[in-house]
């Protein structure tokens, strides 16, 4: 295996876990905490602010779910992509079982009203058809529309869905000096997540971001009653994690870290 670079390209801005593996840029390993959150709930929110990291952790965990493991492994660079070490998760995976990622993000413009939110979603429901090779259905609400994706996809693959949606509550934020406008965005919103909770029997794992600094999501009930917390401690670890591997990646850059040993409360 070709040398690894004394020190790597920061991914600064880079959202895509893929461009930074198989482009060399500096990667902290926090696949452990995919493995730990895999075998524990299967309904996760995330609570943090801008530029945390939360959209590179959904990729990642698309990736995960999808199967990429090329993307985990060691590479030696032979097809033009950079050399890049093992991941925690290369081997701490089951990658024989590939799920169905169903992937929904509001992090891109600003929709001026509801009419806009509901043709924003129809367009990435589409999209996800498309990708998943299911056909996408023709119901008029876009709740029953995300309905029948979750469970064509669960059929087609045999494996229940995976649901990742990144910047859920930011519909409502944007319009946060607009109380009439934001309670509409927010109507639209708790139709479209109240399916989580109806197509529980479909869903294999949710995991949902948001910046809304709130104990609790501010739809948290549409959401399945296991999906309510905050991931207070745990994404506090994920924090720290990051910072403590920064400073070792000066002296080691290419060592990996141990899977996190989680408290039980």
């Amino acid at each position: 295996m070709a040398p690894l670079p004394a020190r790597r390209k920061l991914p600064i801005g880079i959202q895509s876990f893929r461009k930074i593996r198989e482009g060399g840029f500096y990667y902290v390993d926090k696949t452990p905490f995919i493995a730990a959150l895999a075998e524990g709930a299967n309904y996760y929110f995330l609570s943090r602010p801008r530029r945390f990291g939360k959209s590179l952790f959904l990729d990642t965990l698309a990736a995960a779910f999808a199967g990429e493991r090329a993307l985990f492994t060691a590479h030696d660079g032979s097809d033009g992509t950079a050399p890049r070490p093992a991941l925690y998760l290369a081997d701490h995976w089951d990658w024989e079982q590939r799920y169905p990622v169903v992937r929904i993000s509001f992090g891109q413009g600003i929709r001026r009203f509801p009419e806009e939110l509901d043709e924003a979603i129809a367009w990435q429901l589409e999209t996800n058809a498309a990708r998943l090779n299911v056909p996408i259905s023709q119901a008029h609400g876009i709740a029953e529309r995300f309905a029948d994706l979750i469970t064509a996809a669960a059929e087609a693959y045999r494996q229940r869905t995976v649901v990742l949606v990144d910047e859920y509550d930011k519909p409502i934020l944007d319009h946060i000096t607009r109380p009439d406008l934001a309670a509409a965005m927010r109507e639209r919103l708790r139709n479209f997540y109240s399916v989580l909770k109806e197509r529980d029997a479909d869903l294999h794992f949710v995991f949902l971001t948001g910046v809304s600094k709130t104990r609790s999501p501010p739809l948290a009930d549409r959401l399945p009653h296991h999906c309510r917390c905050p991931l207070g401690w745990r994404a506090h670890r994920v924090r720290a994690h990051a910072a403590q591997h920064r400073s070792a990646h000066r002296a080691q850059p290419s060592a990996n870290p141990r899977a996190p040993s989680f408290p039980s409360g």
